[in-house]
């Protein structure tokens, strides 16, 4: 009886050691699996890139222990790469998706140009010009962001400056942007007079202008601000206001979005801008 138990205790011992080795043989890693999303095609370099870092973090490791983390944060060392996912599927294969940032914007300041994606995430900086190949430029006058704070492969602060901040917003609803907007500007405090524009010249000529001055110089704080948020909104009734202008005033001039002094918003085109 006793010799008996011992085979049966033997027995299960010996069953749990073989499924122990066979899942720790199954659950290897020995497959990844790399898909990169971009709107052009993708250079080698990167999808070798993207290969050899999941790779050299997952294969021959156990995949209930794989770091997906740290698998993120070493692909995203290259700034120009953003992970979308990374699953581990079992048994012994770990994939990943990766969509590959291209350069929307750049922005000239400080005495380099900045490159941003259409998140207006960080991409790059130099001392050339990046505005190429379809790039947006931006251009800033006084206005309150530090790019040379900014990391690389991160969304900009763009919150710490207002008027930045509402270019952001408003952009988002101009119509086919990227392929509408010819350059943006960004007027903050200009020659000591507080300008507070923002600027989409189109590429049919005309200027997209909205005004952001306070027509009570700031006695009626709650009415600016409520009135200020009216004209970010506005862009959706200006898309219509540029879309029904005739072929030459869409070609010159500007269209005007602003604050009466009764905090209404109007939108009106002139020949020039006053």
């Amino acid at each position: 009886m006793r010799y008996k138990k011992w085979i049966i205790v033997s027995t299960i011992v010996v069953f749990a050691l073989v499924v122990v080795l066979t899942s720790l043989w199954l659950t290897r890693v020995r497959e990844v699996e790399v898909k990169i999303i971009s709107a052009d095609e993708v250079p080698m370099e990167k999808y070798d890139f993207v290969d050899k870092t999941v790779s050299s973090v997952s294969l021959g490791k156990q995949l209930p222990f794989i770091n997906v983390s740290e698998i993120k944060r070493e692909i995203e060392k290259d700034s120009y790469l953003s992970v979308l996912s990374i699953e581990k599927k079992f048994p012994c294969r770990v994939s990943a998706c990766v969509k590959l940032r291209k350069g929307y914007f750049s922005i000239f300041t400080g005495g380099k140009y900045y490159l941003l994606d259409d998140e207006f995430a960080l991409l790059d900086f130099s001392d050339n010009d990046l505005s190429k190949g379809g790039v947006i430029p931006i251009e800033t006058n006084n206005i309150s962001l530090d790019f040379t704070s900014f990391e690389k492969g991160s969304v900009i602060d763009y919150g710490k400056d207002v008027l930045f901040s509402a270019m952001v917003e408003i952009f988002a609803g101009v119509r086919d942007r990227f392929n509408t907007v010819d350059k943006i500007i960004v007027n903050g405090n200009e020659g000591g007079v507080n300008r507070d524009r923002v600027y989409f010249v189109m590429k049919t000529g005309v200027a997209l202008e909205f005004r952001f001055s306070d027509p009570s110089g700031g006695r009626k704080k709650d009415d600016y601000e409520t009135g200020k948020r009216a004209v970010i909104k506005s862009v959706v009734s200006v898309n219509d206001f540029y879309e029904n202008l005739d072929e030459k005033k869409k070609s010159e001039g500007f269209i005007i979005t602003y604050l009466t002094d009764g905090y209404e918003v109007k939108t009106v085109y002139n020949s020039i801008d006053r």
